[in-house]
């Protein structure tokens, strides 16, 4: 043997013509896995019991025979289960045969796992797209399932859920499984299951590379052989975390790589991530539900409000007015919506109510405030305002003060000026000295009544002398200069003082800087800041003596019922100093008598209050002069009539029954309030007393004394109706509204508030309770605290709350300080729930986050485009790409280009398909495509790349279309390698089929002259050695030309493609029997035949026939002659779909272990005769290119049954 075969990279073993081993390399020994000793000299079927029987030794007794050349590549399985791939080159030396054989197995593995590899990562690729593009989980399962079918290669795929507990799988989805046998699955799926509970334990997918040898997975080997399934894999789905289910995926492969599970992984991790991002929506669809339906129930409650509404824009336009606020201005709905309210109201801009609305626009702040507001007619109009920023802009609510102001205005006057006459009536009574009297008036009209300025000036001849002033600095001043005037003294022409003491009647200016006839007063006027004046004649005896001057800084300060009280307070003065008069014109002691009678008169009949004397039936024998100017009655129309007629209808019994109960007990006194008739038919309310006198010496009446209340009856009312106005209004929200002085004391709260103070400290809400010390929280005490002390310094703020206890929620507090003049008494508190709008605004920002997270984080350039072309959004490896090669036309892809120019460009730039793709995207764009895919080339100077595109509708909005460009260059690059890979293999294949058939046939034609030859010779011959040896030599050419046409009947199963025609099945069986039956080892077989044709069966004639030869033949051949009654049944049926065929013997049978091999190539059972074992793998090779499938039923000793289903391929033939 030459020196250089011992250094050749192949493994080289001769064989010679007795197959015996007497050369093998060290390469060659590597590749048998033996060493020396145990080949040389050694036959091959002796070292490798059952190699006669693949087709890999069939091919070596081809070249052994024909003496020529063949190249074949064979897997080789060792005795403990290991597989290689060999490159063997057999050639025919003088010994007998040389084989070269090359170890390729780590090509055949690489070759299988990149087809494994491109197959899942277009799974990937696919579920990552539908990812993007289904509507729900369901849809998403469903397209996972057959995309798993479709592009991973796999037999079956299934997607179950898991109940509450983790328990029970329920099968929601699946791809693979025949109809009729879904409920195996689901009743397998209800049991317990360790599969199962390890994945739910461990949170780790569990995979079986043996199905048939995994005890854990025994329910289901049958099925998977049925259905020739080697493999799976459970993999869990997740959703927030926890897991809820399995993607469940079958597969021919007896193996899985780690990077192919690393991607399997990854998919269900794509899965479970659409999941997070499906339930996301679902929870923000409903919080976006609920907020509607919120903001529904708000609108209507705005659309409802006593208080004006209305909702600005960030450029100042009406949004949103209701009716209340309609009725304050002097437009319509329509004709504010949409204007700006510098449109509707001129100026407003250089108002300091507009500083307040644009510094809270501008710093999104709330305000309270009060304003007069002017109207375009000129009438203006007192509000309060509260002022909040909204979404939209600043939400502005307003209450009409007007009347509430002017009430209050007229109760606080008219208190004033009750306490005026008051002060004045006890002067009158108290002072004996003239001008103290005069003074103490004075003073008591500035102090008391609120005036700016109260003077009295007295004639004195020709002269009007001031003789009492009291007032401001400026008004003391004032008056100081104008204290000795003569009464024609020009300056006073026109004034109040000249009209006075000419007409002897009262003078009012309401107006004063508006009245021509004070010209020369107004500078002093508005230094002392006077705007309306009243003058007032002080009489003696009738005759004018002077007057009584009041300026008040208010403007028309002046009416009707304060008039009436001045005058009072003017004729008592004028009284008084009738009374000082008089004194002075008596005698001591009859001044004393005299004084002290009308001191009592003055007391009694000047005063403001009623008094009457009454019998003990009520009738009247006196009553004050104040029963005249207040009830309009005259004396005599009262005397001797019942006092209990004047008595309203509906107080006249509580009246009566008090009064009857007193009149027994002298003394006795009690207090009422009533109503009594005007004389004009009104009716006055009034309050005082009644007291029994009737005992009382030179009395002997029921003394009553009683003054008119009705303008205070009527504040009340208001004051009434406003608190049950405030209370209703405060009441009516689920916000909670409280006050509180400055010692932390509740003023007032609303129901909501008390309720929620129960619920946190279990006790009831009382006025006056310590609010911090019944909170519970020390440290919501503390904070509570530092809030009220900035409103208690002035300060209006809002600010956020959040508490966990009793459960979480947020809470928007407004404080803001209660003013009593310019000292803070107290604050307002106002807080409002908003937890779910924080929960709202908290899940938004993380969906917008996630969502743009997961888009940014795909490998695809993904973009948004809209119906015209423009970009609406990109991610970023599509943004990052323009970037990269913004030299090319990608420049004007980013967001807000349109992506239609580009094509529109590189059309025009001689790219003939750019005008097809965009032509395709606009189908796409109006629905007549669903989806539009495209590959490309996109090279650039350094390397070449390819793309594909897909555009579809983007779900939510049919405006939109989503297109995606994926890298595909590692794909490209395998394919074209996998091309050439093809047409390098194909052009071999195409050799070997040529070489094997004409090998074959010229074979065939010498062997048929040999079997001639030994006829004649076993003819002629007597010799019974002779007969023998012919009779062997007859055996081996019947056994070598049985193998020569198993060669080419795989051979040209390889080669020729499935020819569909009509078969009659029955009479092909019926042939095929005839035939085989004449054969010496069909002796005493009993051969059954029932096929029952309802269809016509298509399928391949010849590929069929060969199935059945090889299949009866063998059964034949395999029988033993010592049974009785040894039989052949074939029986099968044809329908619509398919031909289902048995072929059943009660031969020798096969044992389990060798099920799964013997239809494998060359592979014999031992002691089983001299069959080639191909024919069986002829058998399966055949069914399989029919789209059929073959099972086995066998036992030793009992016989065999082979189960043949074949696809009837009648649909093709008629389509």
């Amino acid at each position: 043997m030459p020196n250089n075969v011992i250094f050749l990279p192949e493994g080289l073993q001769i064989i010679n013509f007795n197959w015996q081993y007497i050369y093998l390399n060290d390469i060659a020994l590597a590749h048998a896995g033996k060493v020396r000793k145990e080949l040389i000299g050694v036959t091959m079927m002796c070292a490798f019991p059952g190699i006669e029987t693949l087709p890999f030794f069939s091919m070596l007794k081809e070249s052994m025979a024909t003496r020529e050349a063949i190249r074949f590549e064979n897997q080789f399985v060792y005795e403990n289960g290991v597989s290689c791939w060999f490159d063997l080159r057999v050639q025919p030396c003088d010994e007998g045969i040389s084989i070269y054989s090359l170890d390729i197995t780590e090509r055949k593995e690489q070759e299988n796992k990149l087809k494994k590899a491109n197959e899942l990562y277009a799974l990937l690729t696919h579920i990552s797209q539908k990812i993007v593009t289904v509507k729900d989980e369901d849809e998403l399962f469903r397209d996972c399932c057959s995309l798993a079918l479709r592009f991973g290669d796999f037999k079956m795929a299934w997607i179950g859920l898991f109940d509450t507990d983790l328990k029970v799988l329920t099968m929601v989805d699946q791809s693979g499984i025949p109809e009729e046998e879904l409920a195996l699955f689901h009743e397998a799926l209800k049991k317990p299951n360790d599969q199962l509970a390890y994945i739910v334990k461990s949170g780790k997918y569990y995979i079986s590379t043996d199905i048939q040898n995994d005890t854990e997975l025994q329910p289901w080997r049958l099925y998977a052989r049925k259905h020739s399934i080697t493999s799976c894999i459970l993999l869990p789905i997740r959703k927030s975390g926890q897991i809820i289910g399995l993607f469940s995926l079958y597969s021919a492969e007896s193996h899985l790589s780690d990077d192919e599970i690393t991607l399997l992984e990854q998919i269900t991790t794509d899965i479970s991530q659409a999941l997070d991002i499906f339930e996301q929506v679902k929870k923000q669809q409903e919080t976006q539900k609920l907020l509607l339906q919120h903001e529904q129930q708000f609108r209507y409650t705005l659309d409802h409000m006593i208080e004006g509404a209305q909702i600005h824009d960030f450029d100042w336009r009406y949004t949103y007015v209701n009716d209340a606020l309609v009725k304050y201005t002097t437009y319509q709905k329509e004709e504010l919506i949409g204007y700006t309210i510098m449109d509707k109201f001129p100026g407003i801009e250089q108002t300091p109510v507009f500083a307040t609305l644009e510094r809270c626009m501008r710093e999104r702040i709330s305000e309270k405030m009060e304003t007069e507001f002017i109207f375009p007619d000129g009438s203006t109009g007192n509000f309060e305002l509260s002022i909040q920023p909204v979404p939209e802009g600043l939400f502005i609510l307003s209450w009409d003060t007007g009347k509430q102001l002017k009430a209050k205005e007229k109760l606080t006057k008219a208190n004033r000026l009750y306490a005026f006459t008051s002060a004045i009536n006890q002067n009158i009574v108290q002072i004996n000295n003239e001008q103290e009297l005069l003074d103490n008036i004075c003073r008591s009209a500035y102090n008391i009544g609120g005036f700016k300025l109260a003077w009295i000036k007295l004639l004195d001849g020709q002269y009007i002398k001031r003789v009492s002033t009291a007032g401001t600095e400026e008004g003391m001043a004032f008056a100081a200069r104008f204290s000795h005037q003569h009464v024609d003294d020009p300056v006073l022409a026109g004034t109040t003082t000249e009209i006075v003491l000419r007409s002897g009647k009262y003078t009012i200016i309401n107006d004063v800087m508006n009245n021509d006839e004070m010209a020369f007063w107004k500078p002093y006027m508005r230094e002392c800041g006077v705007q309306s004046s009243i003058a007032l004649p002080i009489k003696k005896f009738g005759v004018t003596v002077g007057v009584f001057g009041l300026q008040s800084g208010v403007i028309d300060f002046f009416d009707k019922e304060e008039t009436a009280l001045l005058l009072e307070v003017a004729d008592d003065i004028s009284f008084a100093l009738e009374n000082f008069e008089k004194a002075r014109l008596h005698k001591a002691t009859e001044e004393l008598l005299e004084k002290n009678e009308r001191l009592f008169r003055a007391l009694i009949e000047k005063s403001v209050d009623i008094k009457t004397l009454t019998t003990s039936d009520g009738q009247i024998i006196y009553g004050s002069p104040s029963l005249t100017k207040i009830m309009g009655y005259g004396i005599g129309e009262l005397l001797h009539t019942s006092l209990l007629d004047l008595i309203h209808p509906d107080d006249l019994r509580a009246f009566t029954d008090r009064r009857n109960r007193i009149i027994g007990t002298a003394g006795a006194t009690f207090n009422f309030q009533h109503r009594k008739k005007h004389k004009d038919g009104r009716w006055l309310w009034f309050e005082g007393s009644v007291t029994n006198m009737l005992n009382e010496p030179g009395i002997g009446a029921m003394v009553s004394n009683f003054r008119d209340i009705t303008d205070k009856k009527l504040l009340e009312q208001q004051q009434e109706f406003d608190r049950n106005n405030l209370n209703a209004l405060i009441n009516n929200t689920n916000d909670l509204l409280w006050s509180i002085d400055r010692d932390y004391k509740l003023i007032t709260s609303n129901l909501p508030f008390d309720e929620f103070v129960k619920k946190l400290s279990g006790k009831a809400v009382k006025k006056g309770i310590d609010v911090l010390k019944n909170s519970g929280n020390r440290k919501q005490s503390l904070r509570f605290r530092k809030f009220y002390e900035r409103a208690f310094s002035g300060e209006q703020f809002t600010t956020l709350e959040h508490n966990t206890h009793p459960e979480e929620f947020w809470s928007e507090i407004s404080f803001c300080p209660i003013r009593k003049g310019n000292e803070i008494i107290g604050a307002a508190c106002h807080s409002r729930n908003i937890t779910e709008r924080i929960k709202a605004e908290h899940l938004l920002r993380q969906s917008d986050i996630f969502n743009r997270g997961i888009l940014d984080s795909l490998s695809a350039h993904i973009a948004v485009v809209n119906a015209s072309g423009q970009i609406i959004t990109v991610n970023d490896s599509w943004r990052r790409f323009a970037i990269e090669n913004s030299d090319s036309g990608l420049k004007s892809t980013s967001e807000g280009k349109n992506y239609f120019e580009t094509f529109r460009n590189a059309s025009e730039n001689g790219d003939m398909d750019a005008a097809n793709v965009l032509k395709q995207i606009k189908e796409v764009i109006k629905g007549t495509l669903t989806d539009f895919y495209y590959e490309y080339p996109c090279h650039s100077e350094t390397e070449e790349r390819w793309f594909s595109m897909l555009v579809r509708k983007f779900e939510s909005d049919e405006t939109l279309i989503v297109i995606s460009h994926q890298d595909i260059t590692n794909r490209k690059l395998i394919e074209s390698q996998l091309l050439l890979n093809n047409e390098s293999l194909q052009k071999t294949n195409n050799e070997l089929d040529r070489f094997v058939y004409s090998v074959s046939h010229d074979l065939r034609s010498p062997l048929t002259s040999v079997l001639g030859l030994t006829g004649l010779i076993e003819a002629e011959s007597k010799e019974e050695d002779t007969l023998l040896h012919i009779g062997m030599i007859k055996n081996s050419i019947t056994r070598l030309d049985n193998f020569i046409r198993n060669i080419l009947s795989y051979s040209r199963n390889n080669r020729t493609e499935v020819r569909s025609e009509e078969i009659r099945v029955s009479e092909t069986v019926n042939e095929i029997v005839t035939m085989l039956s004449g054969a010496k080892e069909a002796d005493g077989i009993r051969l059954e035949i029932d096929i029952v044709e309802d269809f016509t069966f298509y399928s391949d004639s010849q590929r069929f026939t060969t199935i059945l030869e090889n299949l009866i033949s063998n059964a034949i051949k395999y029988h033993k002659k010592e049974i009785p009654d040894r039989f052949i049944k074939i029986s099968g049926t044809v329908d619509e779909q398919t031909l289902q065929l048995q072929i059943e013997d009660n031969g020798i049978g096969i044992a389990k272990i060798h099920h799964a091999k013997i239809f494998d190539m060359f592979f014999r059972l031992a002691n089983t005769g001299n069959g080639s074992g191909i024919g069986l793998y002829i058998v399966r090779e055949s069914i399989e290119k029919m789209n059929g499938s073959i099972a086995i039923d066998s036992a030793e000793g009992r016989g065999t049954k082979f189960t043949i289903t074949l696809k009837n391929l009648s649909h093709e033939i008629h389509s």
